[in-house]
């Protein structure tokens, strides 16, 4: 029989500390809700997951802080989102900002909080769908941290990582003047992204490490994975306590 998603009180708000950049953000929401809707088929409003955002687009960069200590430390923003969103009641919290999951350890939560790792849920995601070689691309702090290594490795698969030319041609479409966090989502940046694909032929797919790169990987002739969705099934799936047949 199809699931039937029934609302009740007692469900889990779902938390989202946005902003970082708050394009990413509304892309993440879009994404969770057509997977939702697809898969449980609701009706009305009141059958859909309550979801609190906060677009904190005044945090600290965590690329800059990552490069540079010296430079403003995002942690406080961070930890100031996570608490106002406990405070409201959300026990379910995602981030959808690749860069920030570095400094998920600094942060403290109650003991009813989960943080949905989307590093780890792309990593999960790849390892299923059989993904030897994954090219990464991401920010240069991403890439620095080594974060992605380090889940990727405990899924048994190792990264491809991009040259240094490479990293500075995707911070160019992410950060550049005409950059996505500058809001131009067109089909230059598509373009851009997909030339820097065609140097690593032998990786058999590409993470979008960062959350403003799936906005513009339409013309990469490769699969992607988005942890942004990996992170939006996951969420689905925590929640899916709430489902009856």
């Amino acid at each position: 029989m199809k699931q039937v998603y029934e609302a009740s009180q007692n469900h889990s708000k779902i938390g989202i500390i946005g902003g970082l950049g708050p394009l990413a953000t509304v892309e993440f929401q879009k994404i969770f809700f057509n997977i939702f809707k697809a898969r449980f088929n609701p009706k009305s409003d009141q059958e859909y997951p309550e979801m609190i955002v906060i677009q904190g687009c005044k945090t600290p960069d965590r690329t800059t802080h990552i490069l540079d200590e010296t430079k403003p430390d995002p942690t406080p923003d961070l930890q100031k989102s996570l608490s106002m969103l406990e405070q409201m009641g959300c026990s379910l919290i995602v981030i959808p900002c690749n860069t920030a999951h570095f400094f998920l350890d600094r942060l403290k939560k109650s003991e009813e909080t989960e943080i949905v790792n989307i590093i780890k849920q792309a990593a999960i995601i790849c390892k299923e769908k059989g993904y030897n070689s994954p090219l990464l691309l991401a920010t240069a702090g991403t890439i620095k941290c080594g974060i992605y290594e380090k889940f990727f490795t405990e899924q048994g698969v190792k990264l491809m990582l991009p040259s240094q030319p490479n990293i500075d041609a995707t911070m160019q479409v992410i950060y550049g003047k005409g950059g996505v966090k500058a809001g131009f989502v067109d089909e230059n940046n598509q373009h851009r992204l997909a030339e820097i694909v065609k140097f690593y032929p032998e990786a058999d797919c590409v993470i979008l490490g960062c959350t403003e790169l799936p906005l513009v990987a339409q013309k990469i002739e490769k699969p992607t994975i988005d942890p942004m969705c990996a992170a939006a099934v996951a969420l689905i799936e925590i929640v899916a306590f709430n489902f009856k047949t």
